[in-house]
C-alpha cells in the first residue's frame, strides 16, 4: 500500500522531486533576459513539468494540465467576482485605453481577456514560467519572461492597473515587501491594483 520512498535525498530538488537525468525532461527556458535564472533547466517528475528556478518558491507544475487549472480557477475567480476587474478602472481602460499588468500571469488568460475586453488599453502579462502565449494573442496583448522580485522591465508610474492574485504560493513572507514595492513603483499614484492572494 502507498509507494515506497527512499531515504537518500541526493539527486532531488529543492520541492524533494527527484529530478530526472533524461534529455527528454529537461528543456531551457527560452528567454530574451540575459540573467541565468531564466536558462535554469526545467525537470519532469511522475510525468508532470516543473520549472527550476532555485530562487522561487513555486511548487506547482508549469504543463498543460496546470495551464488547465489555471484557467478553470481563472473562471470561478471571474463568476465569484461578476467579471474580470475587481478595481474601478472600467470607465479608464474602455474610453482612454490605458495600460494593464497582470502579475504572474500563469497561461495568460485574464490578460488575453482584458486585451479583447479593452481593445484601446495596452495589457502586459508578465510571468516567471513561460506559459503564456506568445504566437496568437490580441495585438495589445504583451508578454514578458520575468520575475517579480527583479527589478520590472517597466518604468516607474506607467500602469493604470496592475493585478496580481493567487500569489500566495509565489512567494516567501520575506519576499512579499519587496514585491509590493515594485508592484506600487509601476503603478500609477491613484489608479487601480487588484490583488487575490
Amino acid at each position: 500500500m502507498g509507494s515506497h520512498h527512499s531515504k537518500d535525498l541526493a539527486g532531488h530538488s529543492r520541492r524533494g522531486y527527484k529530478r530526472s537525468t533524461s534529455s527528454k525532461s529537461h528543456s531551457s527556458l527560452q528567454s530574451s533576459t540575459p540573467s541565468a535564472l531564466y536558462k535554469s533547466a526545467n525537470f519532469a517528475e511522475d510525468g508532470r513539468q516543473y520549472h527550476n528556478v532555485a530562487s522561487s518558491a513555486y511548487f506547482l507544475p508549469k504543463d498543460d494540465r496546470e495551464q488547465d487549472r489555471l484557467i478553470i480557477h481563472h473562471y470561478c475567480l471571474k463568476l465569484a467576482f461578476s467579471g474580470n476587474l475587481v478595481a474601478p478602472v472600467e470607465e479608464l481602460l474602455r474610453e482612454e485605453g490605458g495600460k494593464v499588468l497582470d502579475i504572474g500571469c500563469g497561461p495568460g488568460i485574464w490578460a488575453l481577456e482584458m486585451a479583447h475586453d479593452f481593445d484601446k488599453a495596452e495589457v502586459h502579462g508578465c510571468d516567471f514560467a513561460e506559459m503564456y502565449p506568445v504566437e496568437i494573442k490580441p495585438a495589445n496583448a504583451i508578454f514578458n519572461l520575468v520575475n517579480i522580485l527583479d527589478r520590472l522591465p517597466y518604468p516607474d508610474n506607467h500602469f493604470d492597473l496592475v493585478q496580481i492574485r493567487t500569489f500566495v504560493v509565489a512567494l516567501r513572507t520575506h519576499e512579499w515587501p519587496a514585491a509590493i514595492k515594485e508592484v506600487y513603483r509601476v503603478l500609477k499614484p491613484g489608479r487601480g491594483l487588484g490583488t487575490i492572494c
